[in-house]
C-alpha cells in the first residue's frame, strides 16, 4: 500500500482532530509522534506509541477510540521528518 507523506505535526493534527469526532473524546489530544529509523514490518516509519492526554474521558472510550484511530493512521501515512 502506499502512503501519502505528511509532517510529524500534520500526523499529530490529523489524528487529534480524527479522536475528536468520535463520541466522549471531543477533549483528547495526541501528542508528539516519533519517527522510526527504518520502515517497520508494516511498512510505516512512525511509531504507533503516542501519547493522548484524554482529560477525565474514560479508559474504556478512548482506548479502543485511540487504537482505531493510529490503525487508520499508520495504513494511510507515512513522516517526512
Amino acid at each position: 500500500m502506499t502512503r501519502e507523506y505528511i509532517s510529524k505535526e500534520s500526523l499529530q493534527n490529523w489524528l487529534t482532530s480524527e479522536i475528536q469526532k468520535l463520541d466522549g473524546c471531543e477533549t483528547c489530544k495526541f501528542g508528539g509522534v516519533m519517527g522510526l529509523a527504518e520502515l517497520d514490518s508494516d511498512g510505516c516509519n512512525w511509531s504507533e506509541t503516542i501519547s493522548l492526554s484524554m482529560a477525565k474521558v474514560p479508559r474504556e472510550i478512548y482506548e479502543p477510540a485511540s487504537i482505531h484511530v493510529i490503525q487508520v493512521a499508520r495504513e494511510k501515512y507515512n513522516v517526512t521528518d
